[in-house]
């Protein structure tokens, strides 16, 4: 019997098996950034670090003026990252995340990217959250991200800062795998 959860698991998983194929550095055509590693997380909870690949961000605002992050197919690599606060399941209203995205740029001429420098990368912070007022996307405007190219790995480190909402994630470190 074919049921909607069925229906939703495989294509979830043909959906993932797309998502995986590579990026691709217009310096080095032949290089191919197939996965991330998160390297670092905060102990009060769960990241995620992921590689979307052909993909592009775009910033987006609704109707009453809120920004919202929709990823599209393209011609960059998207870096994902997610936080989720460890929180009691019984309670209810009680999840709490936080998300930065950004696109990697089409190349690693520049190793650093501070303040304005993070808009060319449509760099966005989101916190979700049961928080009034306190919830949804921002751009990153205060931060550093730096990248360094090793071995066929690329490592990198993001400071920032945001001033609109609270925040618990603050610096990120990770490396994407060729």
């Amino acid at each position: 019997m074919i049921t909607f959860k069925n229906v939703l698991i495989k294509s979830t998983i043909i959906i993932l098996v797309f998502l995986i194929p590579s990026c691709k550095s217009s310096k080095d055509s032949n290089k191919n950034f197939s996965s991330s590693t998160s390297v670092y997380c905060p102990e009060t909870g769960t990241c995620n670090l992921e590689t979307l690949t052909s993909k592009n961000l775009v910033l987006l605002k609704d109707n009453i003026g809120s920004l919202y992050p929709e990823i599209q197919d393209g011609n960059h690599c998207v870096i994902s990252f997610e936080f989720k606060k460890n929180v009691d399941p019984n309670l209810q209203d009680a999840s709490y995340t936080e998300l930065v995205i950004f696109e990697l740029p089409q190349n690693f001429d520049k190793n650093v990217y501070e303040n304005q420098d993070l808009e060319k990368l449509n760099m966005v912070f989101g916190r979700l959250c049961f928080c009034r007022g306190q919830t949804g996307y921002y751009p990153i405007k205060t931060g550093s991200l730096k990248f360094e190219e090793k071995e066929g790995e690329v490592f990198f480190q993001l400071d920032f800062q945001m001033n609109e909402v609270p925040q618990i994630v603050s610096h990120i470190e990770g490396k994407i795998k060729a």
